[in-house]
């Protein structure tokens, strides 16, 4: 128990470090250009893939990669009734966890941001963020619960489509390292390689201001990592289902 309460303090002390990190450097960056940053703004600057991609998905999974190892000794394994059962009780966890990494970064971006003296919403502006995004500007009530709550939900499924993934590989090879380096390698290229604009994944169904306007869009994105998500749970039933016991 002490040593599963070391490694939730370590995830969440990651957890609040790289955020403040990235969150000082973006502001330092789009600065440069003149531009005008809200509290609001850090719903679309902590989805980037170089952040969500990277660096909350390697902390998430090392956290539910290293929490769940014990579940696979013989011990533990015979507490559940079959490996289906087991596989269902990993995915809530890391459901869990990869929401409570979404909501913490983002908590603490906007907190960050209104103590650099930020406003809420400037979105009214055209020196604003939003507008050098978009080249719309929102002269009217601004519903910021629904973009929070649409940036948290899909940064959510975009991470723990990752996870779930990582989790299998690591349901099918007992390693920890493989998974790790496919995450990172796909989180590195998406985040700042990116040749020639080509993306591997999370650029593609990240949640970002640019495409708030289509809606076509943002459905697409939702049905690409809901039809993920269900894909990979779906494999790991069946890996799960093909013995009884590991």
């Amino acid at each position: 128990m002490k040593k599963k309460m070391n490694s939730y303090g370590l995830y969440l002390i990651l957890i609040a470090a790289i955020t403040f990190i990235y969150m000082y450097t973006s502001r330092k960056n789009i600065s440069r250009f003149m531009l005008e940053i809200c509290a609001l703004d850090t719903m679309d600057i902590l989805s980037r893939q170089s952040f969500t991609g990277l660096y909350m998905v390697i902390i998430s999974y090392f956290f539910i990669a290293l929490t769940l190892k014990p579940e696979f000794r013989e011990m533990y394994v015979i507490s559940y009734k079959n490996r289906i059962q087991m596989w269902n009780g990993q995915c809530i966890f890391a459901l869990k966890i990869c929401f409570e990494t979404v909501f913490i970064s983002d908590l603490l971006g906007i907190i960050y941001n209104i103590s650099c003296g930020s406003k809420l919403v400037n979105w009214g502006k055209a020196e604003s963020y939003f507008y050098f995004l978009t080249r719309h500007i929102i002269s009217n009530e601004i519903e910021v619960a629904g973009v929070v709550i649409a940036a948290i939900l899909l940064d959510t499924m975009v991470i723990y489509s990752a996870i779930l993934s990582a989790l299998l590989i690591y349901w099918k090879t007992k390693e920890l390292i493989v998974p790790s380096i496919l995450l990172a390698a796909v989180g590195i290229w998406d985040g700042y390689i990116n040749y020639m604009g080509k993306s591997l994944y999370y650029k593609k169904i990240r949640f970002s201001f640019s495409k708030i306007y289509d809606s076509q869009a943002m459905c697409t994105k939702i049905f690409i990592v809901m039809a993920l998500v269900v894909t990979m749970y779906l494999l790991g039933r069946k890996v799960a289902a093909r013995r009884e016991f590991l």
